[in-house]
Parts: C-alpha cells; structure tokens; sequence
C-alpha cells in the first residue's frame, strides 16, 4: 500500500525505505506504511489517491505554473538518487518509474500546447526589453533554477554566478563557461544591472544597506526563491520582482486550456485505478510466488520430485 504524505516542510527524520521530493513548492514523503510521528501538518493520501496526486505532481498540474516542466526534472533527480539507496523500496520504485511513464503520456496526449514556460524563461520575459549585451548579470545559487537561468541569459549578457556551494558552482562555470564571484562578496555585487536570486532561506542573504546603496531605476532584482529575502518593503517597490509576479506573469485565463486540464485530470483518475489494480494483482502474484519458494524449500529433493 503507498502512503503519500504532503508536508509543509522537509520531512528532517529519514525514514527507511521512503521517498522524498523536496522543491520550492512541496515536499513528498511517500512510503509503504502509516507514520505516525508526524510533528507538522501534512495531507495524506493512500493507494489510488497516493498515485493520483504524485501524478498530478509529476503533471505539473499542482504547480502554481499549470503543467510547467522543471518539476519532471527534479522528479528525475529525486528518482536517481532514490536507486541509487541499498534500502530502496521495490514497490515504491515500480509505483515512481510508472508515475514517470504515464506522466508522459499525460503530457503528450492532454497538456501539449498549455505547458507554461518555466521560471527561468518568464523571468528573462519580464526584463528582456531592458536587457542587452551589455548589460551586467549576477545569479546567485547554484541548483537547478540556476543552471536554466544560465541558459536563458549566456548569451544575451555578461553572465556571473555566485553561491555558497563551491563544488557544485564551479562545476557549472566549467560546464558553461560562466565566471564565478566569491559568495557574499557584497562589494562586487554591487556592479550587477540585474541580479536574480535562486536560494529560498531566512538567511539574509541580502540585507537593507545592500538594496539602500545598490536601488536605482536601472537595476533589476528578481526573487524566486521561496520564502523570498527579507529587507524593508521599501526596496520591494522599483524594479524588485518575486514568484508572484511569475505566476502572475504565466496564469492560464483560456477557457480552451482549462478544458485540456479537466481532460487530464480525468485521464489521471483512470489511468491511477488501473495502476492500483495492476499493483495488487502484481504484488499478490509475488507473495504467491515466495510463499511457493518456501513450501519447496522446506521439502526434501524426493517430496518435490513426487
């Protein structure tokens, strides 16, 4: 039996066997059994509505930005650590391999045509028309918002990352040829047009002497970190941009689009009881077999012959 649990935040205590997906937007904690030393408030699902959710998940379909695609991705990422356990699970791997396969044809069959950009693109789409080759570009993180936000920007501005991670940071400026300025170097920072923040923390990051000698009307500070950095309301007026001007940014008001998402989350439905049904027959089939292994293990070479 899958339980799906949707956790406020990060489930801290690893439990054996389990499944996580941590994102900006959610954490998944998916097992094969009940917990019940949950300190903070989570939702739960079991069986066919631990499927169906996951599926929505994987979908996009969850997300603030309707069918967006990074999540596939860092999908992908969690799954390919999760294999990679000795403690791995088998029924929560099949159940997670079948989720990404049908999520797939979810897409192909359901949502081509409404995917929304991902946060990377609708942020360069929010500055483009202030940006040029001249313009001067500071990232800062180093994970996988990073990296697309380094694709969107490398070739339309002096591009330079900055993170607290050294290893994983210089391994993206090999890989795409971007320099790096040494993490928190506030003076420096001070020379970027636009910089955009990839890191959700509490940490000040950036503080209000930062924004109070860096703020003008041409510098840019776009925030998709999630929770967003805290300074004085004041700095957040001119030219400062968060998640929600994003999701404002990529909101779906077509009558036509909506409809393909009902019709994908019909599809959804179907395709997670049949899963289900697939997943008990199999799991009987197996438990038949090693019950069978037994009986003949504890039987003697002339008992099994006759």
């Amino acid at each position: 039996m899958l339980y799906l649990y949707n956790l406020n935040s990060k489930f801290n205590r690893k439990k054996e066997y389990s499944f996580e997906l941590n994102t900006c937007q959610r954490s998944l904690l998916i097992t094969t059994e009940e917990l019940t030393d949950i300190s903070q408030h989570y939702e739960c699902y079991i069986g066919q509505k631990a499927y169906t959710y996951l599926l929505q998940v994987i979908c996009g379909l969850q997300s603030r930005l309707i069918a967006e695609n990074e999540i596939v991705g860092q999908f992908k990422e969690a799954l390919t650590q999760y294999l990679a356990l000795n403690n791995r699970n088998h029924e929560i791997v099949i159940a997670l391999q079948k989720a990404l396969q049908d999520q797939k044809y979810i897409r192909s069959n359901y949502l081509l045509g409404i995917s929304q950009k991902t946060y990377a693109a609708l942020s360069k789409k929010l500055i483009q028309n202030y940006l040029d080759r001249s313009s001067k570009v500071l990232i800062l993180g180093s994970g996988m918002l990073a990296e697309d936000l380094i694709n969107q920007f490398k070739k339309q501005a002096t591009l330079h990352l900055s993170a607290r991670n050294l290893e994983v940071s210089q391994n993206l400026s090999k890989k795409h040829q971007v320099d790096l300025i040494p993490w928190k170097d506030l003076e420096k920072y001070q020379d970027y047009d636009f910089i955009f923040n990839t890191i959700g923390t509490q940490d000040h990051i950036l503080d209000d002497s930062f924004f109070e000698h860096w703020a003008s009307d041409n510098n840019y500070f776009i925030d998709l970190g999630d929770p967003e950095i805290n300074i004085d309301t004041k700095y957040k007026k001119n030219n400062f941009y968060n998640l929600e001007k994003i999701y404002e940014l990529g909101a779906i008001a077509n009558e036509e689009k909506a409809s393909k998402i009902n019709k994908a989350h019909e599809e959804i439905m179907k395709l997670s009881e049949k899963r289900i049904a697939w997943f008990r027959e199999s799991l009987h089939k197996r438990k038949a077999h090693e019950a069978s292994d037994n009986r003949n293990a504890g039987q003697s070479p002339r008992q099994i012959s006759s």
